[in-house]
């Protein structure tokens, strides 16, 4: 049925067709502008006038159309906790990647909404999905934002259940009422700490397109609890395989000590490693040290003997060690993952000095990036660290001591120096050495030499950039402060 476009009058079945056919999905609004005109009220207006103002109204309504002005549902303004950069999986496999939320329309039910219409910036496009269509909707740091809810048919916190157990039908929505959705939103100090993450994860973002390095990313304290849980299932599984050896697990603040050693030596060793963790978080100015591991906490495993030690560096690493030439190894992993493991030997107090060794070179792994600082650096700070930590232990100085002499000796820092991938065992008494230089020449300085590092920069560009001095020019004071004025890279 047409639309009459000169009739005075209505009759109600016509009005409805009308409705239906110019704004099915805006009955209500278009309701409000309709307009009803009748014979008598138009007696007095000549034919040619009630067609104008027939054409007029029916513009104004078809302007309105165009405009948007009837949509059916009520956009609401987004969420604080929506806002930012997202990521959106949807049910069928499929995600968006750093996408914004545009629109929401709220559901029935407070904090649940039904429709979004999201913004693609890599792709400049838009696109409008529907609640059932979604997954789950997490911010960059990997924090579950939303999910479908079906029981309420609609996108909702992932705590809604919960949050909204015991309450009343008025009070949830199911009487088609919006409730106060203020009691049930994120508290302040979580949408602090998402803005936080928010923040770092934009930051990693940039950095990685300044320098083409990611910088580790912040993990979510779901995150932090999955990875404790793998790391002692992982320890779990290395009990198993000693059976005969009574490995006990010992969990301290920042470690998991797996070991078989007597109870009084393992305390006296955690007690280093604990040490360890609070000077290094101090001096490269790391306030939430839980968060330096994967988890929280390291795993270690130590062993009495060197064969077991042997043992498990083949069957876990596919690793052929010397016990007599190795005591312990700081496994390094790509994603993280830093796995520490030892043996007893002889001396305790070397042994102590051994595990913080490691378990230093783990820390500097963990610490801003994968990116690898050079070898002599490395061994130096790993050393530097074992001597400050490990007061009774005399081992580095003797490595010191016996390094200064061959290099008055010889007049060379030794092949490959600056170089190597490994420097030789007798150089590692010049490396710890020069650390000590480097940190007493400029104490703050030291430590931005490692940001740089770990930043992307070339060490000897970074050298330059924090302390001003070439490789060669570093030489030449270390020597200097050692008694060799014509020291030698």
């Amino acid at each position: 049925m047409s639309c009459p476009a000169e009739q005075t009058s209505f009759h109600p079945a016509e009005q409805a067709a009308c409705l239906k056919m110019i704004a099915p999905r805006s009955k209500a609004a278009f309701l409000l502008f309709t307009i009803r005109i009748t014979s008598d009220q138009l007696s007095d207006i000549s034919r040619m006038m009630r067609r104008r103002l027939l054409s007029l109204w029916l513009a104004i309504i078809f302007l309105f159309l165009a405009c948007g002005a009837f949509a059916d549902e009520t956009q609401t303004a987004i969420p604080p906790y929506l806002q930012g950069p997202v990521n959106i999986q949807l049910r069928n496999g499929k995600s968006f990647t750093n996408v914004t939320i545009e629109e929401a329309t709220p559901g029935q039910a407070a904090d649940t909404f039904v429709k979004l219409r999201v913004f693609d910036p890599a792709a400049g496009k838009r696109t409008l999905l529907g609640a059932s269509a979604i997954k789950q909707i997490t911010n960059l740091s990997g924090d579950t934002l939303l999910v479908y809810n079906t029981k309420v048919r609609a996108l909702t916190p992932a705590n809604f259940d919960r949050l909204h157990a015991g309450r009343t039908p008025q009070e949830t929505g199911t009487d088609k009422k919006l409730a106060d959705s203020s009691k049930n939103r994120p508290t302040r100090a979580e949408l602090l700490e998402s803005a936080r993450r928010q923040r770092y994860e934009e930051e990693r973002r940039k950095f990685h397109e300044r320098t083409g390095v990611w910088l580790w990313p912040l993990l979510t304290p779901e995150q932090h609890q999955q990875a404790l849980a793998e790391t002692k299932e992982y320890l779990k599984s290395v009990s198993e395989k000693f059976p005969s050896l009574g490995l006990r697990l010992n969990e301290t603040q920042y470690y998991l000590f797996l070991t078989d050693l007597p109870p009084a030596a393992a305390q006296n060793y955690i007690s280093c490693l604990d040490r360890m963790h609070e000077e290094l978080c101090k001096a490269f100015a790391i306030t939430d040290k839980q968060s330096v591991w994967l988890g929280g906490k390291a795993p270690v495993v130590a062993f009495s003997r060197g064969d077991s030690f042997a043992e498990f560096e083949r069957e876990f690493f596919k690793h052929e060690v010397n016990p007599q030439q190795v005591q312990g190894l700081a496994h390094l992993a790509s994603n993280g993952v830093v796995i520490i493991s030892f043996h007893a030997g002889q001396d305790p107090l070397y042994l102590a000095g051994v595990i913080v060794h490691e378990t230093t070179h783990g820390f500097i792994h963990r610490y801003k990036s994968p990116i690898i600082i050079p070898n002599w650096l490395n061994e130096g700070i790993a050393d530097w660290v074992a001597m400050t930590v490990v007061r009774g232990d005399s081992g580095v100085r003797r490595k010191i001591k016996a390094g200064i002499e061959r290099a008055r000796q010889t007049g060379s820092l030794g092949p490959n120096f600056f170089t190597a991938d490994n420097i030789a065992a007798e150089q590692y008494g010049l490396a710890s050495a020069m650390v000590d230089f480097l940190l007493r020449l400029k104490p703050k300085a030291f430590r931005d030499l490692i940001d740089s590092i770990k930043s992307g920069q070339k060490w000897d560009v970074a050298l330059k950039k924090t302390y001003g001095l070439t490789p060669e020019e570093l030489t030449h004071q270390f020597g200097l402060s050692i008694g060799v004025p014509n020291l030698q890279p």
